[in-house]
């Protein structure tokens, strides 16, 4: 089956692979002039399998008065009354109840657990080390005695994170001992890792081209989704109209106004993200290391250190400017060895494509072929492969299905 993806983040490159995999005709479409050109270009680049806690939460739900009064130094919720941020708003409190949490925190870890095993399946296809992951493990900190209790309950009986005291955690990451803030002990994920989000899509998109003979349309803004007579659907973009029997969008924060053309809603709202690129030292860490009293994390990407984090809604320009530099402040304090930064930074914000729930939507639409693979939020590289993995295995029973109801018409 002819297949265009939209979009050529690491939502829509893994999708794209996972369906040339499946044998069918892929296209990628997308406005960047190359992929990873957007929200995936230089995000946290962990893939955090084994902590997907979902961001709607009863203890977010306390500090919420924090978020929107600009106190919590990790996240601020400025104040719109944009309708789409009110409706967010809305469904973000329902969902911040304990039934509700866990119920998302249950999809969120399935999805993970998939992405974890798709993403091994991925690295078997490719030429080895073609993408070679930089961190070993991630640690988890709790900055608290309560965090720390917290951890070790729920931990327990789970093979994929082991709870370590203090002494535990400097001995399986030794730069620890220069940190600066308290650390009662931490989660450790032996699982996890760091990836560069950039090589990652760049590796899929040169095994989609020689491997499956996939092709990529760049600098294309895409306008309408149309259906036509036999089975057809046209995307109409600004500079060429492509031809496909199924679509699947993976655009991130843009999929909205489309949408609304299908005559469809998700509540996806644009919440800004920050991350700083630094040169490596001696003494930076070789584990993904999560701060989770600052929302920061810091990953190895062998000669480069990525320290990202926070989480902002309606910020403008000179305020995101500002977050930037207190990200750089903040890592610094917590971590003055981590990294070089008395040398170069990158600067880099962008935005993730927030559902209330934490929960991606995945799946066919009402709409004949058109699917949506949207709304992974901070999570969107750990859920990746996973996403892919799924919206794949749809389209694939759908296209059986479709031709075996045509056989037996005939």
């Amino acid at each position: 089956m002819k297949i265009c993806v939209l979009g050529a983040g690491v939502i829509g490159v893994s999708t794209a692979y996972m369906l040339a995999r499946q044998g069918h005709d892929v296209s990628v479409i997308d406005k960047g002039m190359d992929v990873a050109s957007g929200a995936s270009h230089a995000n946290g680049a962990q893939l955090s399998y084994s902590y997907v806690d979902p961001f709607a939460s009863p203890s977010a739900l306390r500090k919420l008065p924090a978020y929107l009064a600009g106190i919590d130094p990790a996240i601020k919720f400025g104040v719109s009354l944009k309708a789409d941020y009110l409706k967010w708003g809305v469904s973000f409190l329902s969902e911040c109840t304990s039934k509700r949490y866990l119920k998302n925190l249950q999809a969120r870890t399935a999805l993970a657990a998939l992405s974890c095993e798709t993403m091994s399946l991925i690295e078997s296809d490719l030429a080895t080390a073609a993408i070679a992951r930089t961190g070993v493990g991630k640690i988890v900190l709790a900055s608290t005695a309560a965090e720390y209790e917290q951890m070790k309950k729920t931990s327990a009986g789970r093979a994929d994170q082991t709870c370590l005291n203090i002494d535990e955690c400097i001995a399986v990451e030794p730069s620890l001992s220069s940190w600066s803030k308290a650390i009662y002990g931490g989660l450790f994920a032996k699982d996890d890792s760091a990836l560069d989000p950039t090589v990652y899509c760049q590796t899929l998109k040169t095994a989609l081209v020689d491997n499956f003979d996939a092709t990529f349309h760049f600098g294309q803004t895409i306008q309408d989704i149309q259906t036509a007579s036999h089975n057809q659907i046209i995307i109409k973009t600004d500079r060429a109209d492509h031809s496909c029997e199924a679509v699947v969008i993976c655009l991130g924060n843009d999929p909205r106004k489309l949408l609304k053309k299908l005559d469809m809603s998700l509540p996806i709202y644009p919440m800004q993200g920050y991350s700083l690129t630094l040169n490596a030292i001696g003494t930076s860490p070789k584990t993904s290391i999560t701060d989770l009293q600052n929302k920061i994390v810091f990953a190895n990407l062998g000669d480069k250190i990525r320290i990202a984090g926070f989480l902002d809604a309606n910020q403008n320009p000179n305020g995101a400017k500002a977050r930037g530099q207190q990200l750089l402040k903040i890592a610094r304090e917590v971590w003055p060895n981590a990294a070089d930064f008395d040398g170069p930074v990158q600067h880099w914000t962008h935005f993730r494509p927030m559902m209330p729930s934490g929960v991606p939507v995945i799946g066919a639409t009402k709409i004949p072929g058109v699917y949506v693979n949207v709304g992974h939020g901070s999570l969107g590289y750990t859920f990746a492969a996973g996403s892919a993995m799924k919206i794949a295995k749809d389209i694939g029973h759908a296209f059986k299905n479709s031709h075996t109801q045509m056989r037996r018409a005939q």
